[in-house]
């Protein structure tokens, strides 16, 4: 049998007003499953995959094998739709890893995953292109011994966003903080940055710039500012990557800009 699966991540909202800030994390993406089953009845199936890790198939979400891990809520279903591999999962129940990602594990998930794969349009293989590459070696070469600031230009439509991804992965940087100069831009990046964009994509060899073992990222997306810098402090403790506006970057207290 053949189950596709939801992603499965968690959003944390954080603030007292209107406008709250947010963590969204990742955890798996959607995906394919190949199942062997183990047992079915009318409203629930229990099945295999091939490390025998046991899945359980529910359109009740108050009936479920407790002897399961992962337990998924479905659409009503049919021994037809078992048959021809159409059931409809709604979302996770029940995951061993939903509750159990700290940054620091996260971080160390990286290490030795990043691959300088080069893009090949021939082929129709996804990779980064020379200018990425180029300022991906001269960013690392800086931040082994950086004494000061540095700028790096790249022209528009090289893919800064990959980029940035791929220092933050390559050089397991602890927190990255970045600023856009809208709201849409904003969430459009925190949502790139939550599943790395094509960094985990396979090409048809199989093949990545980054490792399917790396985990995706906490990320921050910041909507209103701190009433004080140990709330600031928190916030950023949960988060691998922080996204704001310049303006409400710029309006902080001295003090939490100095943090």
């Amino acid at each position: 049998m053949i189950l596709k699966i939801p992603k499965l991540y968690t959003e944390e909202k954080i603030g007292q007003g209107p406008k709250k800030n947010i963590i969204i994390y990742l955890i798996s993406n959607e995906n394919e499953l190949h199942l062997k089953i183990v047992t079915t009845d009318e409203i629930k199936i229990v099945a295999a995959d091939n490390s025998n890790n046991h899945y359980c198939i529910t359109s009740n979400k108050n009936d479920v094998d407790d002897n399961c891990e992962y337990v998924l809520l479905a659409k009503k279903f049919t021994s037809n739709d078992v048959q021809n591999s159409l059931i409809a999962v709604t979302h996770w129940l029940k995951h061993p890893q939903k509750n159990n990602h700290s940054v620091y594990s996260i971080t160390n998930s990286w290490k030795n995953t990043f691959n300088f794969k080069e893009e090949d349009p021939i082929e129709g293989n996804i990779g980064l292109r020379n200018p990425q590459i180029g300022a991906i070696h001269s960013i690392l070469g800086h931040l082994t011994n950086a004494n000061d600031i540095a700028t790096v230009v790249l022209p528009t439509g090289t893919g800064k966003t990959e980029t940035m991804m791929s220092i933050l992965v390559a050089n397991r940087c602890e927190k990255l903080l970045v600023t856009v100069p809208s709201d849409p831009l904003r969430n459009q990046l925190a949502n790139k940055f939550s599943n790395f964009g094509l960094l985990k994509q396979l090409d048809k060899n199989g093949k990545s710039i980054l490792d399917q073992t790396a985990k995706y990222p906490k990320v921050g997306i910041l909507q209103t500012g701190f009433k004080t810098v140990e709330e600031l402090e928190t916030f950023f403790d949960q988060c691998n990557v922080i996204i704001s506006t310049m303006d409400l970057v710029a309006g902080r207290p001295f003090e939490q800009l100095e943090k």
